[in-house]
């Protein structure tokens, strides 16, 4: 009987006399494709993969001898369908539910497409023109660390009494204006720190103002205006200067003259958190 139905193609008589013979129980005249076993070669074990994951041979491609389909187009195949639907279901759309119960593999529920994007060149504003230049310019200073600890208690003690007395003139005082003023005091004491160097690098130029600039983060990057002349203001003064800076800088509105001119920084890196020895161990 099946010799038969397949005698229109002798070459396949051995191949299907074969899964006769090793899984009778599976083939049948009534249950099985025979037009896609006359028109498709494959072997028992690559028709058994289609047929346990629901693929017909007719609508995969064969690139073995003769248009055999081989084991990895059965692969390919069904890797391209699951792409598709990863691409149909990324949103989490309507298929997503079949997906979830899909026999070929299960997809996780998170998928993400990746979309071709393109490069696209910006010319530097005058902000980030001026950010190059200043630290391209730092770059050439020798850099050196030292670390110290200072006993601030007294300054802690002051700051209340400080406090009321700014409030009274428009200003709420932080420990930063303190930290400037002692800065301008040390660079007082050790003016080589307030120097720099001659365009023919062969003499230093010490600076008769301490402007002292103050890193802000602002709407156009990081800038750093400076305080003119610390080195007579009072400590409300600088607070004033200080507020009137970053208050500028919040609304881009820092000129040229706030920006230049500068012979010292200092860099606040905010609140820090500090965990206690007794924690570590």
């Amino acid at each position: 009987m099946i010799k038969t139905i397949i005698a229109g193609n002798a070459e396949l008589v051995d191949q299907v006399m074969d899964q006769v013979a090793n899984k009778p129980d599976e083939i049948s005249t009534e249950s099985t494709d025979w037009s896609s076993y006359k028109k498709h070669l494959a072997t028992p074990a690559v028709r058994r993969l289609a047929q346990e994951n629901n693929i017909k041979l007719s609508d995969v491609v064969g690139t073995g001898k003769d248009g055999r389909v081989l084991k990895e187009d059965v692969l390919n195949y069904m890797e391209n369908k699951i792409h598709e639907k990863l691409v149909d279901t990324h949103n989490f759309g309507p298929n997503a539910a079949e997906l979830e119960k899909d026999p070929i593999r299960r997809i996780p529920k998170a998928v993400h497409v990746m979309e071709k994007t393109i490069d696209t060149t910006e010319k530097l504003t005058a902000y980030q023109k001026g950010m190059f230049k200043s630290m391209t310019q730092a770059l050439q200073i020798p850099q050196f660390g030292l670390g110290d600890e200072i006993d601030v208690s007294n300054l802690v003690k002051l700051k209340p009494i400080i406090k009321s007395i700014s409030e009274k003139h428009g200003v709420s005082i932080s420990y930063m204006p303190f930290m400037i003023k002692a800065a301008s005091l040390s660079l007082k004491q050790f003016p080589i720190l307030n120097s720099s160097l001659t365009d023919t690098k062969d003499a230093l130029t010490y600076k008769s103002s301490h402007n002292i600039g103050v890193a802000m983060d602002t709407p156009h990057g990081l800038l750093v205006p400076n305080i003119k002349n610390v080195e007579s203001l009072s400590i409300i003064e600088i607070a004033k200067e200080l507020k009137r800076l970053q208050f500028s800088g919040s609304i881009g509105q820092l000129t040229s003259a706030d920006l230049s001119g500068g012979t010292f920084t200092l860099s606040n890196i905010g609140s820090v958190s500090f965990i206690s020895q007794k924690k570590l161990f």
